[in-house]
């Protein structure tokens, strides 16, 4: 299942706080990759069809798992995969 946890407001118990630095990790992770994706023009798609959506959608990710292998060849366990930035 999935668990959505928010930042603990002043009116929470402490109880119902959680630990957030891993949380934080965690968001820098997908932070990380959804910029990369970004970068790789995953915003933006201009598809006629839906297969044309999903052929541009995996060539993407296609494209970024490629560059990320190489990437993490050199530098092990980067999530980027430029190694110009």
């Amino acid at each position: 299942g999935i668990t959505i946890s928010v930042p603990p407001r002043k009116n929470m118990d402490k109880s119902e706080k959680l630990d957030h630095s891993l949380l934080g990790k965690q968001r820098k992770t997908v932070e990380t990759v959804f910029s990369s994706l970004e970068k790789l023009g995953c915003q933006n798609f201009n598809s006629r069809s839906v297969k044309g959506l999903e052929s541009r959608f995996e060539s993407i990710l296609l494209a970024y798992s490629v560059l990320l292998s190489r990437a993490q060849r050199r530098f092990e366990g980067t999530l980027r995969y430029s190694l110009g930035y």
